[in-house]
């Protein structure tokens, strides 16, 4: 948006329980709109199942960019978690080797979730209380990214079991089942982040697999220092 000029407009990632009262537009997945609508029924919803879907973005700005031609008020979108999101903490997303899981398999997105857990727990970075909760969490809210990656990460009430903001990664191959027929992630991406890094986190991620080769790469390749050379870029 900042490229097509519309710098009037503020974009963030909230919470749906942080959603402010004048929030003009939200972008939600399927399973989370009508949680969203309930809490914000004034804002227009956008309802997607694939967050890496670059044409929806693009569509959006497009309608953005037409409408302010016509409008010279000020479109504001939620800023709630700005205060919490330290964009300088460059060191924030960085696996290291012992981080990185390849050539998994999973009979089900449970057995894959509560695995990464185990590794973030034995990398001290959450408590098992915390491994349990994400668990039990991902049966009720889908962590499917979409492009085949699954990113679960723990709740709201689960952060102070948080003891440092950790990241793994790993890969299924053959892919594991999260949600519709056609959401198969062969990248499984387990967070325990305290506060709100956990959005920081996925942004980084995003942004590092915004190209569907490096997608492809990550999800075949045998070499963790492949892993590692393409997501801590």
């Amino acid at each position: 948006m900042q490229d097509a000029g519309l710098s009037n407009i503020s974009v963030t990632n909230s919470a749906i329980n942080n959603l402010p009262p004048d929030v003009d537009l939200v972008i939600t997945h399927r399973d989370l709109t009508e949680r969203a609508m309930r809490q914000v029924p004034q804002a227009q919803h956008i309802s997607l199942t694939n967050f890496l879907d670059s044409g929806l973005y693009t569509s959006l700005t497009e309608r953005l960019v037409a409408a302010q031609r016509h409008i010279d008020n000020e479109v504001k979108v939620t800023d709630s978690l700005k205060d919490s999101f330290d964009d300088t903490n460059n060191n924030l997303f960085q696996l290291g080797a012992d981080n990185i899981f390849l050539g998994r398999k999973a009979a089900t997105k449970e057995e894959a979730i509560r695995f990464a857990g185990e590794q973030l727990v034995k990398g001290a970075t959450s408590s098992r209380n915390m491994c349990r909760r994400c668990w039990t969490a991902k049966k009720l809210t889908s962590t499917y990214l979409g492009e085949s990656i699954a990113v679960p990460h723990g709740t709201i009430e689960a952060k102070d079991r948080v003891l440092k903001t950790g990241v793994v990664f790993c890969q299924y191959p053959e892919g594991v089942r999260f949600g519709e027929e056609d959401e198969v992630a062969r990248l499984v991406i387990g967070i325990a982040a305290r506060n709100n890094e956990h959005i920081q986190v996925i942004t980084s991620l995003t942004n590092a697999l915004d190209d569907e080769t490096v997608i492809e790469r990550l999800a075949k390749t045998t070499s963790v220092d492949e892993v590692l050379a393409l997501l801590n870029k």
